[in-house]
């Protein structure tokens, strides 16, 4: 047997009337809470919130020097192709007489270079 996925997507403690619901970012209702249950949920909702873009595995293997190193690496190589985009972008709209120092001060700072 196959295990199940969970649910992606971001969650949110929805409050109506006395009732408080926890719901999935396209409103499908995952539980209906007491008050006790709504304090804990508030914090277990933070964190899997915060957790959002963090593999499975990393999460199952647990936080082992291995697994951080290569989710650091897969972020790190993510960047440098959405910076890699973006300065190719800028230079295409700069060529067609168009300033764009909004950018190039986020191009900057990404590389540690002058804007």
């Amino acid at each position: 047997m196959s295990e199940a996925k969970h649910t992606p997507g971001r969650l949110t403690l929805v409050d109506i009337y006395a009732d408080h619901e926890i719901r999935t970012a396209d409103g499908l209702l995952l539980a209906v809470l007491d008050a006790r249950q709504r304090a804990n949920a508030k914090r277990l909702i933070a964190c899997w919130n915060a957790l959002e873009d963090l593999p499975q595995d990393a999460l199952v293997g647990g936080w082992t020097r291995a697994g951080l190193e290569a989710y650091g690496k897969r972020m790190e190589e993510q960047r440098d192709e959405l910076l890699a985009e973006l300065t190719r972008l800028v230079e295409v709209i700069e060529a067609q007489g168009y300033e764009v120092k909004g950018a190039r001060a986020l191009i900057a700072k990404a590389t540690g270079s002058a804007a």
